[in-house]
């Protein structure tokens, strides 16, 4: 059915005159680009009196380096130097010509020139790639003749570096990129369907079928990427599905909890006896990293240890859903790493649905383009990309918890509780299970339940007054078939809204006083980490740190791939603040639309004074409060940027729906035209922005690789 689609909008795309030239027009842009601006470095010893010489080794003066017959090797972990003196001829290459295991190599030429008789030190430099010929080539931007050169060779792997021989005024190859092609071709393709093809232009009520089909084609696209990470993940840790879903080990997730409910404990650890417990007991004070590190502690991380048992801190959602039934069924653990690609999926797929069912019941008069942009945006900024390079209990918690309330919230919105529409008691039951079992995830997401709960609270209130209002507008106030179906509705409503609840939240407060004699107790107090939580002291500038990073963090541009950078910062803390990455951009940046904010008072004039208190209760405490109380929490666990999907595309939704109440109130064509084509272009800046963001910490999280992603960077630093 894509496929017919596709065809069948490229068909009437091409119809007309105007697509046709604009698709010429881009189609030559891109091609000149590729020949003329990324290859420059092609014609770079075009015009100069270059003439390819290859250097006499043994005429050279080298250092650090062993001979094995017309072959240089530096050893592992080595410093070697080769030097050519005497030569006299301009020098707009040197090509190493080498080989080595070592997947980034890093090189330096010191050079003498018509311009200095002396050396020049350190002023070229080069990496080496492992597998990329073209990286041996060192551009030279040196003037006149060139008297003498030396490169030295940082060999800091633990392979040998061969050098077979140094040519110079190596011609640079011509390498047309078909994927810099296609991203050129293809960004300016979306911002002109976007801005200009009329079908975006439509509202969204008047299009909904290819607006929903569109919608899907981007999920589509979204699922696949994250299929492709995890796959790179698998081949990097050297995966295969045999040896994945036959495990015989695990996580504390995959395997430690799983064996706890199967065996019915509530305890992972409990033997007097054990060793680890033996050791932990002996300490004056167990929380304490070093104590326990002088000790020679080698047992469980992350785990709680209290009243001289070690317990599981993470939520058992999970392992109910998912695990624990793999287990069973096979005897084997489900690998986590695709556990966190699922649930990953799972709620990249909910994040669509939920924002599809809001807009159309809320703005269903926004034109298509600023509806599908908006999902684009949300999608590349959810936060879920920044799980799946690392999959481990920690990303495990995260999904299952990202899953678990993108689920809960579509059925609550889908379930017409709020904002019209038949009620439907069977999703609101879903909505509230799906949302107890992400409390089950993570107990930090129990906030999002409590505003679930405000909106049912409101929606029921709403419902007993159309009641009352259909009673009075009845022929006998005695009309008993009414009667018993408002009561069966009520009683329906109530069971479907709290039930769940009642269930899975009872669930988890006989857990936490089967482990720590308290109901409302989860335990963090009491983990085996770096932190020693019974004594760690609140600073407002720990808290701080969160609030600025995840929220206000501008990106830095450079020129080194990929072009948007940013680094944490710790406000000069002089204190112990743990730091999961480096990197991140706020949300701000990686949404615009969430300057949206600014225009909050605006909205709120804009409600129905009927509904004004209600709705504003319950954007704050959704798309504010709970996503402040989440960052403010975090302090004490320190800085991680995967944290961001525990609140970001809330923030998010929130920011839409200022943005889009003040963009239905504008008069102006004009005005709104501009701010639709505004809207386009944060799209694919959000873009490119989260790409940035998520590449710096998906390429160091996967450093076995770092050569491949090297030549990837490559593609795009062509003035390398």
């Amino acid at each position: 059915m894509a496929r017919k689609g596709t065809v069948i909008f490229m068909k009437m795309f091409l119809q007309e005159k105007k697509n046709i030239r604009f698709a010429v027009i881009l189609f030559s842009i891109a091609l000149i680009l590729e020949i003329f601006v990324f290859n420059f470095n092609a014609f770079h010893l075009f015009g100069g009196h270059y003439t390819k010489t290859k250097l006499d080794l043994n005429n050279a003066n080298i250092t650090g380096f062993e001979k094995s017959g017309e072959t240089l090797i530096a050893p592992p972990d080595s410093e070697a130097i080769i030097e050519f003196t005497d030569l006299k001829i301009p020098v707009g290459t040197i090509n190493l010509e080498s080989e080595t295991e070592t997947k980034l190599l890093e090189v330096s030429v010191d050079f003498s020139d018509a311009t200095n008789a002396s050396y020049r030190y350190g002023l070229v430099k080069n990496t080496l790639v492992k597998d990329n010929t073209d990286s041996n080539i060192i551009i030279c931007r040196f003037s006149g003749d060139v008297n003498y050169f030396r490169v030295y060779i940082g060999n800091t792997g633990d392979s040998e570096f061969k050098l077979s021989g140094v040519t110079v005024n190596t011609s640079v190859p011509f390498r047309f990129s078909s994927l810099r092609f296609m991203m050129i071709f293809l960004t300016g393709s979306f911002v002109y369907i976007m801005t200009t093809y009329s079908g975006m232009k439509k509202k969204l009520c008047e299009n909904l079928k290819p607006a929903r089909m569109t919608a899907w084609g981007l999920t589509g696209v979204c699922l696949f990427i994250s299929l492709a990470m995890v796959m790179q993940t698998r081949r990097v840790n050297e995966s295969t599905f045999k040896n994945e879903f036959t495990l015989e080990s695990g996580n504390q997730i995959t395997q430690s909890l799983v064996d706890m409910m199967k065996e019915g404990k509530v305890t992972i650890i409990d033997d007097p006896q054990n060793e680890h417990l033996q050791k932990l007991a002996s300490l004056d004070n167990p929380y304490d990293w070093s104590q326990r590190n002088e000790a020679g502690y080698n047992g469980p991380w992350d785990h709680l240890y209290f009243d001289g048992k070690i317990y599981s801190y993470y939520g058992i959602a999970p392992v109910i859903t998912l695990f624990l039934p793999y287990h069973l069924l096979t005897g084997y653990y489900f690998p986590p790493v695709w556990a966190v690609w699922l649930y990953g999926a799972i709620g990249i797929i909910f994040l669509t649905k939920l924002y599809m069912v809001f807009m159309n019941k809320f703005f269903p008069k926004l034109p298509t383009g600023i509806i599908l942009a908006g999902l684009l945006i949300m999608q590349v900024s959810s936060g879920v990309w920044y799980c799946f390079p690392s999959p481990n209990f920690y990303e495990i918690a995260q999904n299952s918890g990202f899953a678990a309330v993108t689920s809960g919230v579509y059925f609550l919105f889908a379930s017409n509780i709020i904002g019209g529409g038949k009620r439907s008691y069977w999703r609101l039951a879903l909505a509230t299970a799906f949302l107890s079992l992400a409390v089950l995830c993570r107990p930090t997401l129990a906030l999002y339940a409590i505003v679930a709960v405000m909106m049912i609270a409101f929606g029921f209130i709403k419902m007993q007054k159309e009641f009352k209002i259909s009673k009075t507008e009845s022929e006998t106030s005695e009309d008993s078939a009414l009667i018993k179906e408002v009561k069966f509705k009520t009683v329906t409503f109530l069971v479907c809204a709290l039930v769940p609840f009642i269930i899975f939240g009872g669930i988890q407060m006989v857990y936490n006083y089967m482990r720590f004699g308290s109901f409302f107790e989860f335990g963090i107090r009491y983990t085996l980490t770096i932190y020693d939580y019974l004594n760690i002291q609140y600073h407002t500038r720990f808290a701080s740190i969160g609030f600025y990073n995840y929220l206000f963090l501008p990106p830095q541009i450079t020129p080194n791939f990929p072009f948007f950078h940013s680094a944490h910062e710790g406000f000069n803390t002089n204190g112990y603040y743990f730091i999961a990455t480096r990197t991140g951009v706020g949300l701000i940046f990686r949404a615009l639309p969430m300057f949206a904010y600014l225009y909050a008072g605006k909205a709120l004039k804009l409600l129905p004074k009927e509904n004004r208190y209600p709705t504003v209760a319950v954007f704050i405490a959704g798309c504010l409060i709970t996503p402040f109380i989440i960052i403010f929490s975090i302090w004490q666990y320190g800085y991680g940027v995967r944290y961001c999907v525990d609140f970001g595309w809330q923030m998010l939704l929130g920011a839409y729906c200022i943005a889009f109440m003040v963009y239905n109130s504008i008069k102006s064509e004009t005005l709104k035209k501009n701010l639709y084509n505004l809207f386009i272009l944060s799209a694919v800046l959000a873009c490119f922005v989260n790409f940035a963001s998520v590449y710096s910490n998906y390429s160091g999280a996967l450093s076995g690789i770092a050569h491949e992603f090297k030549s990837f960077e490559r593609i795009f630093e062509f003035w390398r």
